[in-house]
């Protein structure tokens, strides 16, 4: 029997079953917990179609025996499958940090309130797969309800300075723990231009401050987030009024360094909602929405 993916558009079935997902697309799922091997599943998909999502939560009911699994099936379909054919979402720390080469077809990293929550050391790990040029190829990181700090934010945000995941399209770090350091040493990383063609950034729900959000509105204007559309800063400062945000949002939204601009999140955030938003609208690129 098949079940639905936790991702929008992914179609799972147990064991090395196919089908198609709503795009039409087809659709491997590998459940570790099911009786074919990962060699099995490889097999599986290595005959698919071309464009084939792979879907591999990666569970391990026993991590003792963590080094049976080996990763064969991953590797497998790597040495199978040409580069690009395959797009591989890979949600389990265990699986990524056994990578013992790079993984060209990892597109997605989904590590989303993993068990009972990424910890800093986690997150550590995970930017050091990262740092290493291990999925060079990777266009989400998805980490949102985590217990990630400023310490795991910091080791992300070298990661990503570090040009290895230059490709990256969607970052999410919501319902975190990120305070100021955390947020200023990511808009270091936003700033530093090594990830261009970043387009969603949400950090909601955090604990950044206004200092916080003046430094991402900085990166912003930086120049080097061009293909920026959607920036969701909500409920990451709870105070009064803070005119030193509203300014330096003004001052991004005119610099014409993110044209493509057209969500911004900034709810939670302000008590003159409605007054904020219009003078933000005012200066922001046409089409902008404006969400305080």
């Amino acid at each position: 029997a098949g079940a639905a993916g936790d991702s929008p558009g992914v179609v799972a079935f147990s064991g090395d079953g196919k089908a198609r997902d709503p795009q039409g697309r087809w659709v491997v799922w590998f459940d570790p917990l099911g009786a074919p091997p990962p060699s099995a599943a490889a097999a599986a998909a290595a005959a698919a179609p071309q464009n084939t999502r792979l879907w591999w939560p990666g569970v391990v009911v026993n991590p003792e025996r963590a080094e049976e699994l080996e990763l064969k099936g991953i590797e497998e379909v790597i040495a199978q499958r040409p580069e690009g054919e395959v797009h591989l979402e890979i949600n389990d720390l265990l699986t990524l940090t056994g990578l013992r080469r790079a993984c060209t077809t990892c597109t997605v990293i989904s590590l989303r309130g993993w068990l009972r929550g990424m910890s800093d050391d986690d997150a550590s790990r995970l930017a050091s797969v990262l740092r290493t040029g291990m999925v060079p190829n990777l266009l989400k990181l998805d980490l949102h309800w985590n217990s990630i700090t400023d310490r795991g934010a910091t080791a992300i945000a070298l990661a990503l300075q570090s040009g290895k995941v230059n490709r990256l399209s969607k970052l999410d770090l919501s319902n975190g723990k990120i305070g100021l350091c955390g947020a200023k040493r990511l808009a270091e990383a936003l700033k530093s231009g090594s990830v261009p063609e970043l387009s969603a950034l949400n950090l909601a729900d955090n604990r950044i401050d206004a200092e916080g959000c003046v430094e991402i509105a900085k990166a912003l204007r930086s120049g080097k987030l061009p293909l920026l559309s959607k920036l969701d800063l909500s409920n990451t400062y709870v105070g009064f009024f803070n005119g030193a945000i509203v300014s330096a949002f003004k001052e991004a939204l005119q610099s014409g360094q993110i044209p493509r601009l057209s969500e911004l999140k900034l709810s939670g955030i302000f008590i003159q909602r409605s007054s904020v938003a219009d003078s933000l609208k005012a200066v922001a690129p046409r089409g902008c929405s404006i969400i305080t």
